[in-house]
């Protein structure tokens, strides 16, 4: 069944017969419903609880009994699959408190300390657990700050996805970390073109919910991004701008672009968009 799911969830996306999806997705599930989750191993449980953040399956009792399954014995987890797990749950925005706090209340399991395992996160996990707790609101001061620490080792790791993940799940959770901050943004300036115009964004914002305006990122962001406003979104453009005020940090040439840009999309935004940029 896990199997299943799993490559449901990996090869999902490339049929273009969606009833087929829902199909197997309600044979699947109705299995579950009928025989539950007992017998199954941690990695099993990890990749069908990845596979419904991948397939946006959402069912509310059967996120809640999967769950209380790894609640149980989260040490038995590896990192990776913790991370998989919580990243799902945010793409799902099914916030368990209960598996958020026994995962975030021992966090040599996230950071693969358990069991001789301490190479096991990578920067992916680290930037999708920054991410997945900014989704889900959980703050929990202790755990970022482990997160960041082993963040800043493998920061020339970080791709740049990865960099704007980790930027924005900071700047939403307003946990500034002294190291890898600072440091993520000097990676952001030297490889500010490999951004897409989602992660500038994202970078921008992050940085304004910190109140942190680090120049050289801002200005590498907003030289290169001034060009390209037709490839952000409405909301993209609302957050760029709106994390550079709040970021303290004014690039003229931008704002007049991003004026003269927006004066023809302004039926895109919302009421409050178009307050947030004001």
């Amino acid at each position: 069944m896990s199997t299943a799911w799993h490559r449901l969830g990996r090869f999902g996306d490339r049929c273009h017969d969606k009833r087929r999806i829902r199909e197997a997705i309600r044979r699947l599930s109705d299995v579950h419903r009928a025989r539950g989750f007992e017998g199954y191993k941690p990695r099993n449980l990890a990749n069908i609880i990845w596979a419904w953040g991948k397939l946006q399956f959402k069912d509310g009792a059967m996120m809640r009994e999967i769950c209380t399954w790894v609640v149980r014995e989260p040490d038995q987890f590896l990192a990776r699959d913790l991370s998989n797990i919580i990243y799902a749950l945010a793409q799902m925005r099914h916030k368990n408190d209960d598996l958020l706090h026994a995962v975030s209340g021992m966090p040599g399991l996230l950071l693969g300390e358990s069991r001789e395992r301490k190479d096991e996160l990578s920067s992916q996990s680290v930037a999708n657990l920054l991410y997945a707790f900014a989704v889900l609101g959980h703050n929990r001061r202790q755990t970022l700050a482990q997160l960041c620490d082993v963040g800043v080792v493998m920061l020339p790791k970080f791709k740049p996805q990865e960099l704007a993940m980790s930027l924005y799940g900071c700047g939403v959770l307003n946990f500034y970390h002294e190291a890898f901050v600072p440091q993520a943004c000097e990676l952001v300036s030297a490889r500010v073109t490999e951004f897409s115009t989602h992660g500038l964004a994202n970078v921008a914002y992050g940085l304004g919910r910190m109140e942190y305006c680090h120049e050289t990122a801002l200005e590498s962001l907003c030289d290169h991004s001034k060009e390209k406003l037709g490839g952000f979104t409405s909301q993209g453009l609302v957050n760029t701008i709106y994390g550079l005020g709040l970021a303290g940090y004014r690039h003229e040439p931008w704002v007049l672009a991003f004026c003269n840009h927006t004066k023809g999309r302004l039926e895109e935004f919302t009421p409050q968009n178009l307050a947030n940029t004001a």
